[in-house]
């Protein structure tokens, strides 16, 4: 009888953990799930950062004190703003440090899925849907599937208004292109979600591209075609109004310069291509003053003509991840790049781009703009201003975006561009002139 009521309290024990485990479990994995968003600061460290800021916001930063905050700066930018002579004189604004906010769906559809994702043997993307994959990256690879991942808008018209500047004779000539682009998968906030019914091909993302500036381009427009499977190459297209024909492009045009810019097709928002496609080491962490909560119609205002960098940026602080990327095909037109990813945008805020004898080549700054969706007047963040320099030629592309149709669905204004027959090649023709 002793021996029977010992078991009998001994599973009535075991019952009791294992039920309390079953209570605590689930608590702990939606305690996980609601850790998105993930500030870059708090507590401690946000009261630190309010501190620093009680003596810098409001500065102007120029040649003459850059020094005093040199270690906020990247290497390449610290030598373009206390170099006058060459750069001429320019300026920043330091801001204080202001939370970017996600939509609602983004953070429903981050959270619905955390956790499912993971990196498959070719360091493709296993078992995503939509949202953020990994809200606390602790690999480069996942870093750089964050900044991938996000659609920033769902679907949105981008027109931009640029120049190119050379530096050594002093003048600009005018850059203009109407971009639209549609997201079938990974869908947040824009119905149907969390992708477009009937996508038999396949098809990932779609953009569209329309040329005004300059002249060589006028007229022609491109179309650009990125599937859900990151092993197959993108479809690329381009419509020539001196030809009136339509030809597909090889692999290696993402890889040419546009129309005498600074820019590929592939230094797109510092990088636009498949993630896997590349190989990376996460360098690190640093705290960077970066462009974020921007107008880019207002640092536009501020351009010189001649002048490869504008002034009037205002930069927050912010702690960067620092990742080193290498290109899988040997005669890619860079050697390494060196990325510099928001922490909670995951947008490239900057990039140190190497020829392939490792000098510095290209640098990419984009800033951040909180734009309101057409569909419900929530904020989505986006890079609306964009500058592409060469720093060997003494050359820049500066791309400014004053208008952002965000977050637009077929029956809304812009309707006919957010249905699929408008990202086809027969369309580049039809639309063209």
């Amino acid at each position: 009888m002793r021996t029977q009521n010992f078991f009998i309290s001994h599973v009535k024990k075991a019952a009791g953990i294992l039920l309390l485990l079953l209570v605590l479990i689930p608590a702990y994995a939606a305690a996980e799930q609601a850790a998105y968003p993930v500030p870059a600061y708090a507590g401690a460290e946000l009261q630190k950062l309010r501190g620093w800021e009680k003596t810098w916001v409001g500065k102007k930063i120029n040649s003459s004190n850059a020094g005093e905050v040199k270690e906020f700066l990247t290497e390449s930018f610290y030598n373009i703003i206390t170099d006058p002579k060459t750069w001429g004189e320019i300026w920043f604004e330091v801001s204080p440090y202001s939370e970017i906010k996600e939509t609602t769906g983004m953070i429903e559809y981050t959270n619905k899925y955390n956790g499912t994702c993971k990196i498959g043997p070719n360091e493709e993307l296993l078992n995503w849907v939509c949202g953020i994959p990994f809200p606390t990256p602790t690999t480069a690879i996942e870093v750089m599937w964050n900044f991938n991942c996000p659609t920033h808008g769902d679907t949105f018209l981008s027109v931009m208004n640029g120049v190119q500047v050379d530096g050594r004779k002093g003048y600009d000539r005018e850059m203009k292109s109407t971009a639209w682009n549609m997201w079938w998968t990974g869908r947040t906030d824009i119905p149907p979600l969390p992708a477009l019914p009937g996508n038999t091909k396949g098809i990932r993302k779609a953009t569209h591209t329309a040329w005004d500036e300059p002249k060589i381009l006028k007229g022609d427009r491109n179309l650009a075609i990125r599937w859900t499977d990151p092993n197959k190459e993108w479809g690329q297209w381009g419509f020539s109004t001196s030809t009136r024909r339509v030809t597909r492009r090889s692999a290696a045009f993402r890889w040419t310069q546009l129309g005498g810019s600074d820019m590929t097709p592939d230094d797109g928002y510092g990088y636009d291509y498949e993630v896997n496609a590349q190989t990376y080491k996460l360098v690190g962490r640093k705290e960077l003053l970066a462009p974020r909560h921007n107008s880019s119609q207002a640092i536009y205002k501020q351009h010189v003509a001649g002048q490869m960098y504008d002034s009037g940026i205002k930069k927050e602080r912010i702690n960067t991840y620092v990742i080193e990327a290498k290109h899988k095909d040997p005669n890619y037109i860079y050697g390494k790049q060196i990325y510099y990813i928001d922490p909670e945008s995951y947008i490239m805020v900057w990039a140190d781009k190497y020829d392939p004898d490792g000098k510095l080549f290209k640098l990419i700054e984009c800033s951040q703009e909180e734009i309101k969706q057409n569909y419900d007047g929530q904020g989505k963040i986006r890079a609306t201003y964009v500058n592409f320099i060469d720093v060997q030629r003494l050359h820049s592309t500066i791309g400014a975006y004053p208008r952002n149709e965000v977050g637009d669905s077929a029956d809304g204004p812009n309707g006919k561009y957010y249905r699929e027959t408008f990202y086809t090649p027969k369309a580049l023709e039809e639309f063209g002139y």
